[in-house]
Formats: C-alpha cells, structure tokens, sequence
C-alpha cells in the first residue's frame, strides 16, 4: 500500500535509471540476456497471455487473442535489447496502459509478469556459462525486471489516476450542474414563495381590514338588535295595556248594549202603551160623540117640553159643553200621542240604530282583542328571535374579533416567513458561491486521492 503519490511524470530519466544502476555498461549484458530469449519469444508471450486470462477470469476470442499475441511478441522482441532510454519506456508504459484499458486488476497483469519472468530466469540459469557470468547477468536481469515493475506499478497508478481525474471532473461537473439547477430552482422557488407570501400578506392584510369591518358592523348589528330587542318589550307593554284597556272598552261595550237592549226593550213597551191610550182616546171620543147625540136629543125633547123641559135643557147643554171638551181634550191627547208614538219610533228606530252599532262595535273590539292577543304572541316569538339573534350577533363580534387576533398572527407568521425566504436567497447565493469554491479547491486535492487505487496492488 503506498502512502505518498510515485512521482514519475516529472522524474528524469536519468535519474530514475540510476536508481537502479542501468546504464550503457550494462547494454552488453542486457543484450546478452534479450538474445538468448529471442528464440522463446512466442511461448513466453503465450504463457503470460494464458496466465493473464485465468487471473483475470476472462476468456478472450481467438481473434482478438491474436492480436494480443502479436503485440506482446512484438513487445517482448525488444523487451531486454538495448537502449534504455525514454522510448523503452514509453513501450512498457504503452503496453501497461492497453492492459488497463481492458479493466483489469494490476494484481492479474503483475502476475502473468512475474510467471514470465521464472520462466526468462530458468531460460537464463540454463543457458549461462560460468559462474560468475551468471550471477552478474541474473542480477542485472532483476534490476531490469525492477525497473519494470516500477514502471508498470506507476504507470497503473497513473492510469487510475487520470480515470479517477476524469471521474472526478465528471463528478465535479454533474455536482456543479446539479448544485447550479438545484440553486436555481430553490431561488425560483424562494422568489415564487416570497412573492406568494407576499401576497397573502398583503390578502391577509385586506382580510384584517375586512375583518375589522364585520367586527364593527357585527358590534353595531349587536348594538341594533339590543335596541329591537328593547323596543320590542316596550311594544309588548304597550300591546299589554291596549289588552286590557280593550278589555275593558268590551265590558263598557257590553254594558252599553244591555242599556241599549233595555232602551229598546222601554221604548216598544211605551209605544204599546201610547197604542192602548189612543184606543182608551178613541173609545173616549166614541163616547163623546154619544154624549153630544144625546145631549142634542136631550135639548130637543127639552124643547118640546117647554117651560118644564127648561132645566132638562141648562142640564143638557152642560152635558154637551163638557162633551166638547172632553173631546177637545181627546183630541189633544190624541195628537199628543201620535207625537209620543211617532216621538217612540224614532227613539226605537236610534236605539235599535245604536244597539246595532254596540253589536258591532263589541264584536269588532272583540276581534281587535283577538287580533292584539296573536300579535301579543308574534310581538313575544319576535323578541325572542331578536333577543337571540342580539345575541348571536354578539358571539359573532366576539368569533370575529379572535378571528381578528388569528389574522394578526398569520400577518405575523407571514413577515415572518417573507424574512425567512430573503435569508434563505442569501444562503443559497452563499451556498451556490460555496459549490463554485469548493470544487476549484478540489482540483488540487483529486490526485491524492488517486493514491487509493493502488491499495489493491499486491
């Protein structure tokens, strides 16, 4: 596991093949080492092809075998040949990045190297000559396979590193895209919210003040009903006094019309009466006119008689001058009577006339006592509806004026929420700026974290 990023990008060559002591002395021997496996070639890069595929798990076509095949011959010809300089390199950083390309493990290519490698250092050992020879050879050959590996490990980490750049740039990206869309969407959001809350504060506003007016005119409506409710006991007072003082005009009324029945009731007796005083007249007139024939027979036999006929004549002319009194005197009791009987029908007639007109006041008072009596009972429901309606219009104030309280308080939340959303456009400017800052400082760090990919090399 490395800890620190192998610088290699930057390194000189130089300096890198003077770590591990390659240099043109060394060409004779690496000559050497390259033709005596020359003629192995083709089986080695067969044995690193088919050690690959089984530590890779993958199982290539032939085709594309092939041309694996080819390359890693072609590779493996001039793998030891000298020079070693910056286009040996390049060739074993090339063939290093093909085989990342096929996304495998370092472990799987590093370790189709390492079976190569003891199948090259068994090559060697049998076909070097000396002792001393052979050592020096061998030990060139791992400063070589040293390099190698070198190259091969810092060309993975290289490779894994750009991939983690550009998946780190494409991350950053998409992050800075989203943050941005999120941004702008949360800002429109923000802006829709503050302008929506906005208008309900400004609705809320109108509803206070329209709130504000019902409360006022539920107050007066209250007020109005108190007053209906207070006018409508005095009317029902009023209506109470007219009960009774019609109650008495009735009982007036009745006594009135028993008056008036005994008024018609004296005046029919008074004209039976003056009918049976002109019968009395006229039986005393009949008399009269007797009494007058008489005295006149009386005063003629009187005559006849003489001298003694004489006092039967004073007698006679008495009688017949008391006879025309008395029927003078029946006469004008007569006449008087007839203006008594005509006198007593028209009394009967008005007292009839004004005992009709009892009977109908009477009755008609009676109907206005029958009428005065349901609107007693309307004037009573309307009170209590007004008296209940006073009320309801008071609860309705009240519920009006907690409304009121309830509408002070959303007006509150309102501004309150109106503050909130300008806070919250300046946090996500700040939050936007933020996104923007922290990935240009992440460029810096993204190569660091690239270090992690070779946590896997064995």
């Amino acid at each position: 596991m490395f800890q620190s990023t192998i610088e290699t990008v930057s390194s000189c060559t130089a300096e890198r093949l003077s770590a591990f002591q390659i240099g043109p002395n060394e060409y004779a021997g690496l000559k050497k080492i390259n033709d005596l496996l020359q003629p192995h070639v083709t089986e080695l890069a067969n044995l690193y092809l088919d050690r690959f595929e089984r530590n890779a798990g993958l199982k290539l076509p032939s085709e594309e075998r092939a041309e694996y095949l080819k390359m890693t011959v072609g590779y493996a010809t001039g793998k030891y040949l000298p020079p070693i300089d910056d286009d040996w390199i390049e060739r074993t950083k090339a063939v290093t990045s093909q085989v990342f390309a096929m996304q495998t493990q370092p472990y799987a290519h590093l370790g189709a190297i390492n079976a190569v490698h003891r199948a090259e250092l068994q090559i060697l050992l049998k076909d070097f000559g000396g002792t001393q020879q052979q050592l020096v050879l061998i030990e060139l050959f791992n400063r070589v396979i040293a390099l190698k590996a070198e190259i091969i490990t810092t060309t993975f980490q290289q490779c894994r590193d750009q991939e983690y750049r550009c998946w780190a740039q494409e991350q950053a990206e998409g992050f800075q895209q989203a943050i941005a869309q999120m941004v702008a969407q949360a800002a429109e959001k923000s802006s829709s919210s503050s302008a929506q809350t906005n208008q309900t504060s400004t609705l809320v506003q109108d509803l206070l003040a329209l709130a504000e007016d019902v409360a006022v005119a539920s107050r007066e409506s209250a007020a109005a009903m108190g007053d209906t409710a207070r006018t409508a006991g005095s009317l029902r007072e009023t209506l109470d006094k007219m009960t009774a003082t019609l109650s008495q005009a009735s009982q007036a009324l009745g006594a009135a019309t028993g008056i008036a029945e005994n008024s018609v009731e004296t005046a029919n007796k008074m004209t039976v009466q003056s009918a049976s005083i002109q019968t009395i007249a006229k039986l005393i007139q009949d008399v009269t006119s007797q009494t007058s024939i008489l005295a006149l027979n009386a005063r003629i036999e009187a005559a006849r008689a003489g001298e003694s006929g004489r006092g039967f004549s004073v007698v006679a002319s008495e009688i017949k001058g008391l006879s025309e009194q008395t029927a003078n005197a029946t006469e004008e009791i007569v006449a008087h009577l007839a203006q008594i009987g005509q006198t007593s029908a028209h009394t009967l007639s008005a007292n009839r006339s004004m005992l009709e007109t009892f009977v109908k006041v009477r009755d008609m008072n009676e109907a206005v006592c029958t009428e005065v009596g349901e609107q007693m009972g309307t004037i009573t429901k309307i009170a209590a509806a007004v008296d209940q309606t006073a009320l309801s219009a008071s609860t309705s104030s009240d519920a009006v004026q907690r409304i009121q309280s309830l509408v002070d308080g959303i007006s509150g939340e309102l501004r309150s929420a109106s503050c909130a959303a300008n806070e919250l456009n300046s946090q996500i400017a700040e939050l936007q700026y933020g996104a923007g800052s922290f990935l240009t400082n992440l460029a810096p760090i993204q190569g660091l974290e690239a270090d992690q990919a070779l946590n896997e090399v064995p």
